[in-house]
């Protein structure tokens, strides 16, 4: 897979009337294809968590709902209860208790369905992000049955109104890795209903976090941004832990490492994702296959015109990459120097204050770190672990690493701490070489 020359040839073209109009406005930074959140206020990014939820249940247990509102769902199971005389008499229980999208959401995944899809470039980025970390679709029997005979009928007429899911477009993931573990721990989450319900929210937060961080690595970093992205270290410390200056990983790779004013990679995101958008809709990882001469030279044109539209120098060259990388370096120092920096800050902000903010403690003297509380602890023990059985320590502290959070060896001792204080772990030796950790579910 090469890099689109017509998309480039397209954008040359747009940049040259910019320059001929002298008009730097009307050059847009487009990064939605990767990047949930855009320029603005967090009030203006019109986000649908909704519509997310709905998009990542339909392919995850390949179902829809054929009806799309809470007014209509109501009226649709009051119509089948009280036509039936065995339930009719339930009719006021089942509205006061079931049929409103809390008490539905409290007992079936299938709830997330009922919900008027709400297109804007926010909300489908997120979807497709979301739908392109699930790598493949589940099977559409949902195994809930509820906790009670009422229950079990409301969600069986629930059922009916269910089909399957037809919509099988996807993007591809920016970050397979997480593709991979997504899918699993949401498969892990749908062997409990009670748990699915409780949890689900839950993990999306988790995994939008890891998304964003692993992704401003995996592009921020020039010798990582080539390669298919592996997960790269991101250090957290626990909640019951004490934070320390001293810890060199938690503040090299912590933290800082995302969110420096001056070095945080976060602050590349917007500019570089813009830039790619401008050569290619697929992963960089993905595209630079092809070295012919000219793809080079349309992209040395592309970035000649964009370093021209802001009066920047440049200085062609004769490999691929080499062009890649200067464009990227060119988009960067445009959005310092000009009034797209206060974009870039909104932006960046938004990651900070919106999707990191229940992963980011404040130490005071010891400086910000990223943190695991201990519910966000149990629900990841758990979806490692898998139900009902037990995992070496150390195997639980790889399967972290894996998902993109890394501990250092205070955080380990701290971990085992923590899981004595819950009592699910259990040693096999005086000595403790050998400790097991226990699902709680």
């Amino acid at each position: 897979m090469s890099i689109d020359m017509e998309r480039i040839k397209k954008c040359i073209i747009l940049i040259e009337g910019m320059i001929l109009d002298n008009n730097t406005s009307k050059f847009k930074n487009v990064a939605d294809e990767y990047l949930p959140i855009g320029p603005g206020p967090i009030d203006k990014q019109g986000l649908d968590w909704p519509s997310v939820y709905k998009a990542i249940i339909g392919k995850s247990f390949n179902t829809q709902c054929k009806l799309n509102s809470w007014s209509e769902i109501k009226n649709k199971l009051n119509d089948h209860f009280s036509a039936d005389r065995e339930t009719r008499a339930l009719v006021d229980v089942i509205n006061e208790i079931y049929l409103n999208a809390t008490g539905l959401k409290n007992i079936t995944p299938l709830a997330y369905l009922v919900c008027d899809k709400k297109n804007n470039a926010r909300t489908s980025s997120m979807e497709n992000i979301f739908t392109g970390l699930l790598s493949s679709s589940g099977g559409n029997d949902v195994q809930d049955e509820g906790n009670n005979l009422l229950e079990k009928l409301i969600i069986e007429a629930l059922k009916v109104n269910c089909i399957a899911n037809d919509d099988t477009n996807s993007k591809k993931a920016y970050i397979p890795f997480l593709s991979e573990l997504f899918t699993k721990d949401i498969e892990e989450l749908k062997g409990s209903t009670s748990w699915f319900v409780d949890e689900f929210e839950n993990l999306v937060e988790l995994y939008t976090f890891l998304y964003l961080s692993q992704l401003s690595i995996s592009l921020g970093v020039p010798r990582l941004r080539y390669d298919k992205p592996q997960s790269q270290p991101l250090y957290f410390i626990l909640e019951n832990e004490t934070a320390s200056k001293d810890r060199y990983e938690c503040n090299a790779h912590g933290y800082s490492y995302i969110f420096s004013k001056t070095s945080g990679q976060a602050k590349k995101l917007f500019p570089y994702l813009g830039y790619l958008n401008f050569i290619t809709e697929q992963p960089l990882w993905e595209v630079l296959q092809d070295e012919s001469a000219s793809l080079v030279q349309n992209v040395n044109h592309l970035n000649s015109n964009i370093s021209t539209l802001f009066s920047e120098p440049y200085q062609d060259t004769r490999e691929l990459k080499q062009a890649v990388e200067k464009g990227l370096e060119t988009q960067l120092r445009i959005f310092k120097k000009t009034e797209r920096k206060s974009a870039n800050d909104s932006v960046v902000g938004i990651f900070h204050n919106v999707f990191s903010r229940n992963f980011i403690t404040n130490r005071r003297t010891a400086g910000s770190y990223f943190e695991l509380k201990s519910n966000t602890l149990m629900l990841l023990t758990n979806l490692v672990i898998g139900k009902g059985n037990k995992l070496l320590i150390d195997d639980v502290v790889d399967a972290f690493k894996e998902r993109g959070i890394w501990l250092d060896i205070l955080s380990k001792n701290a971990l085992l701490k923590f899981y004595e204080s819950v009592g699910n772990c259990e040693k096999l030796s005086d000595s403790g070489d050998a400790v097991y950790v226990k699902s709680t579910i």
